[in-house]
């Protein structure tokens, strides 16, 4: 017999499990709404004005927390927080998916064995051979080929069907196992004598007692497939596609993908790629899966504790009648409600399917599409274009310093036919950026530094242009190539915050 003071402890965790339960399920429902900032590739950041030892200066992406950014940013400028809420819906309703699939399957599969006795040492096999390994091992090798081989949509479906396909010989095997126990009781036995059929022996006695067993081996299961995700994520195996980053700043060269819906195992994997320099991201990420799994985990060890012993919460008072929960619920309900209200609703623009498939194509000083870009998720450029663009831009910041802006105008593709007058070519004046960047030279003392990160977005190369004004002060500006090796765009210069559009300049 259990004490008073247990029992009002176990009531407690039992309704906080609840709280918490509807907490994540709040979070699912509306974080897209939530998201204080953009996550589209207008909302992209090249520079960000921030305060480093006592003075304001401009730096790049990822920044880490702040009071801006809770959790910090990625390569992209991009919010981590509200990567991650909005990616709570995809790796949770993926996970509860695939559970759902599972038990669909496996459910009467185990039932009709056990109760008709056949194909029991067969269903007794499959599940020995699938959980004598680690889940791990039967999925990495396979997606680890297949994801260098098709598009991220098909890996996902195909990693989708492993998903469900290996939990369901355990779950068909457990409750094969529950039905053949209960097989043996009297009045089974008994409903057989009067002709009920299998089918009416599953449903209407097996199911009816089995029903508390189901629901806690469904939320175990759904645990479980999260945490398979999670370990998935950390041998970056994730769900979906997204767009690829090239970092170069310095040897090995690193190539990531980034995650455009900030699903979580997305996150961690890019996290794993980037935790020695930027620690923030996996550490939140990891932190956000972390307690997710646990308020799980945390609500079916209460659901199971309140099946087992029913009797301990019956004599609650009727919830009409219990005024502190129903105030603590209409208080929950009161902050949700101020909270959507207050961040204001879809505030912060969702990417459409269009645009999310379109991500890889885009600038990302402007977000206007560029020409012939790879598909998402795909990679066109190497490290041969790289070095090219790498080649073009020294020689081309070069000629600006030797204020030659006529042969530094055929790097940037100018046609002298246009501006041809008689016989004679004239070449135009430098259009912005890169007359205040022919200025910095030859009148304001600026000194070429070198090249800093190189960023590689769709068939596009991003070169970072790291210079030194007169003051001694660090900038950064920025060259966009095409695979070719072509300035298509520049931005940023003496005076110019952020990156600013430059002049769109033709390909070789």
């Amino acid at each position: 017999m259990q004490s008073v003071e247990t029992v009002r402890r176990w009531r407690f965790r039992y309704r906080l499990a609840w709280g918490l339960m509807l907490l994540l399920t709040f979070v699912v429902m509306f974080g897209s709404y939530l998201m204080p900032h953009g996550i589209t590739p207008e909302h992209k950041i090249a520079l960000h004005s921030q305060e480093i030892d006592g003075v304001m200066k401009k730096v790049s992406p990822p920044l880490a927390p702040n009071s801006e950014f809770w959790f910090g940013t990625d390569h992209r400028g991009y919010d981590v927080l509200s990567l991650l809420l909005n990616g709570a819906k995809y790796t949770l309703c993926f996970a509860l998916l695939a559970t759902v699939l599972r038990f669909v399957i496996a459910l009467p599969l185990g039932l009709y064995s056990g109760a008709t006795g056949r194909g029991r040492s067969a269903l007794a096999t499959l599940h020995l051979v699938t959980s004598s390994v680690p889940a791990l091992l039967f999925l990495f090798p396979t997606m680890y080929g297949l994801n260098s081989m098709l598009p991220p949509e098909s890996t996902g479906r195909i990693l989708f069907a492993l998903v469900v396909g290996i939990g369901v010989f355990q779950i068909a095997n457990q409750f094969a196992q529950r039905a053949d126990f209960y097989s043996g009781k009297l009045y089974i036995e008994a409903s057989r004598t009067l002709g009920a059929s299998t089918s009416r022996i599953v449903f209407r006695h097996f199911v009816p007692h089995l029903r508390p067993e189901i629901l806690f081996a469904f939320l175990s299961e759904f645990v479980q497939v999260l945490f398979l995700l999670g370990q998935l994520a950390v041998v970056r195996i994730c769900l979906g596609g997204g767009e690829w980053l090239v970092i170069d700043d310095g040897p090995p060269m690193v190539r990531i993908m980034l995650t455009t819906s900030g699903e979580w195992g997305g996150m961690i994997s890019y996290g794993i790629s980037t935790l020695r320099s930027y620690p923030w991201i996996l550490g939140f990420s990891g932190l956000v899966f972390t307690v997710s799994v646990l308020i799980l985990s945390f609500f079916a060890k209460q659901v199971q504790k309140r099946l087992d012993a029913p009797h301990l919460y019956v004599d609650e008072k009727p919830l009409r009648k219990n005024k502190p929960l129903v105030g603590s619920i209409a208080v929950g309900a009161a902050l949700c409600v101020a909270l959507l209200v207050g961040v204001g609703m879809n505030k912060s623009p969702l990417p459409s399917p269009d645009s999310v498939a379109k991500v890889s194509e885009m600038s990302p000083q402007t977000g206007k599409s560029a020409p012939a870009s790879a598909p998402t998720g795909g990679m066109k450029a190497d490290e041969p274009d790289i070095k090219k663009a790498k080649q073009r831009a020294e020689s081309f910041i070069n000629y600006l310093i030797k204020n030659k802006w006529e042969t530094a105008a055929l790097y940037a593709g100018v046609d002298y036919d246009i501006f041809a007058k008689g016989n004679k070519k004239e070449v135009p004046p430098p259009p912005p950026p890169y007359d205040l960047w022919l200025k910095a030279f030859t009148e304001q003392n600026y000194q070429f530094l070198g090249f800093g990160a190189v960023r590689l977005w769709g068939n596009h190369v991003e070169l970072e242009i790291k210079v030194k004004n007169a003051s001694g002060n660090e900038e950064v500006w920025y060259l966009m190539h095409t695979t070719s090796g072509s300035i298509r765009e520049a931005s940023g210069g003496p005076g110019i915050q952020g990156k600013s559009k430059g002049t769109q300049l033709v390909s070789e």
